[in-house]
Order: structure tokens, then C-alpha cells, then sequence
């Protein structure tokens, strides 16, 4: 039975409720109806007036709603295929594939990671230790002059130099004249001996100890840079062609 020779006004059907009891006469339209409803299942028996044949109402063409098509899902992007893949030279079977490999042999490669990581590291510690050598150095230095400073000034206030004559000193300037002459001997003694023994040598071994470490600092991470350097080298990759069953390698162009 088509759609072309139903009547869908038409009472005809029945439908096998519970005990196999006959319901009906039913149009298609309410049978459709009952579908949309929930009465209606596919499972449900059904028989046309005129036959003896009882069927399941999914067997009517048209009765129940035809499924929505499932989406068609767009196939993940993928990598090239075997067939795609150039061809080996060597076995003329295998196909060629690319791939990352280390430029070097195994030992070496153990012995670039051995110099690449202390290296790293040596950069780093060679680094931080420079720069607390710098800070400390000219924290020392700051410090030993004003010790310095303050030695001089008391040795001076000592002998009883006025004031204005001990700042003239300590700047580092000449005295004039009248100053000169306001002086005693001991007084002047106690000038000579600032002029002469300024104190500036502890500040200047705090700043050569210090130049001296930072100078080692800065060797030292020359030496792990080009150690590391070296390391890096050793331990790099490239990229080849390989092939998939003879194992043969090429360089990738």
C-alpha cells in the first residue's frame, strides 16, 4: 500500500489495545494524530478493514515522522597519508617521512646536555654572585671612606683645629692664608698628617678586593656561556627524511 491509494479521511484502521482488543474504526489522520500524542507507538498493532493481517504501526509508510538527518560531522584535519608521501629511493617500497632527529650520536648528545645544564645554571649563580659583588663593593667603599672621614675629623678636633678649618681639610681643599696663620704647631702637624695619610687606602682595598670578584664573576660566566654554547651545539636537531621500512635517512630539503 502506497500514499497514492490512501484515504486519510477515511475510517479503516484499528488499532489492538489491551487483551488484543480491536479499537476503531480510525481515519490515518487521527492514527497520526494518536502518534503525535504518545498513544500511538511504533510497536503498536494495527489492521486495515478489509484484511486479516495485523502489523506494527511503524510499518506504515508515512505514519510516524521521518528522523531528522544526524549532522554530518566534518572529518578532523589530518596528516599527510601514507600514499602521499614521496617515495624511497633505496627500497622503492618504503615511503619517506619527515622527521626531527638529533644531528650527533648518542654519546655526544649525553655529553652536549652534560655541559649545556651545569652551564645554564653557572650563568645564572655567575650572574646573581657579580651583582652582589658590585652592590657590596661600592657599599664597602661608601662605607670605609666615611670611617675614614670620621677618624680624620676627630684627630683633627683633637689637636684643636677650629671647625671651619677641619671641613676645609676633609673636602680636600687648601687652606688660606689667615687659616694657616691661626694655627699652632701642633695643629699643623695634625693637617699634615691627614694630608698625608688621607683616608682613602681602606676604601681603595675594598674596591680592588671588589673588582677582583667581579671580575672572577664575569669569567666565570664567559666560561659557562661558551661551555654552554658548546652544549647547545651538540645537542641540536635537524630535520630528515626518513624511510618507513628500510630505516634509510636523507636530509630534508
Amino acid at each position: 500500500m502506497t500514499d497514492g491509494d490512501r484515504d486519510e479521511q477515511h475510517p479503516e484502521w484499528f488499532v489492538a489495545g489491551p487483551g488484543n482488543k480491536p479499537y476503531g474504526p480510525y481515519s490515518f489522520a487521527k492514527l497520526k494524530r494518536y502518534v503525535a500524542e504518545g498513544r500511538l507507538r511504533h510497536d503498536s498493532m494495527v489492521h486495515r478493514q478489509g484484511t486479516d493481517t495485523w502489523i506494527q504501526a511503524s510499518e506504515l509508510p508515512g505514519l510516524f515522522p521521518r528522523p531528522a538527518p544526524l549532522p554530518v560531522q566534518a572529518a578532523p584535519p589530518s596528516s599527510a597519508t601514507t600514499a602521499e608521501l614521496p617515495r624511497c629511493a633505496t627500497c622503492g617500497v618504503g615511503r619517506l617521512a619527515k622527521l626531527r632527529v638529533y644531528r650527533m650520536s648518542t654519546p655526544v648528545v649525553v655529553i652536549g646536555y652534560i655541559l649545556l645544564v651545569p652551564s645554564i645554571l653557572g650563568i645564572i649563580a655567575s650572574f646573581a654572585i657579580t651583582v652582589l659583588l658590585i652592590v657590596g663593593t661600592a657599599s664597602g667603599a661608601t662605607g670605609s671612606a666615611f670611617l675614614a672621614t670620621q677618624e680624620n675629623r676627630e684627630t683633627l678636633e683633637r689637636a684643636g683645629v677650629p671647625t671651619t678649618t677641619v671641613d676645609t681639610v676633609l673636602a680636600g681643599k687648601l687652606l688660606s692664608q689667615e687659616q694657616l696663620q691661626a694655627l699652632t704647631p701642633k695643629q699643623n702637624e695634625a693637617i699634615s698628617t691627614v694630608y698625608q695619610t688621607p683616608g682613602g687606602y681602606l676604601s681603595a682595598g675594598v674596591l680592588c678586593c671588589g673588582s677582583l670578584g667581579v671580575a672572577g664573576g664575569i669569567s666565570s660566566m664567559i666560561t659557562s656561556f661558551v661551555g654552554g654554547l658548546i652544549g647547545w651545539l651538540l645537542v641540536m636537531k635537524q630535520t630528515v627524511l626518513r624511510c618507513q621500512r628500510c630505516g634509510v635517512s636523507l636530509p630534508a630539503s
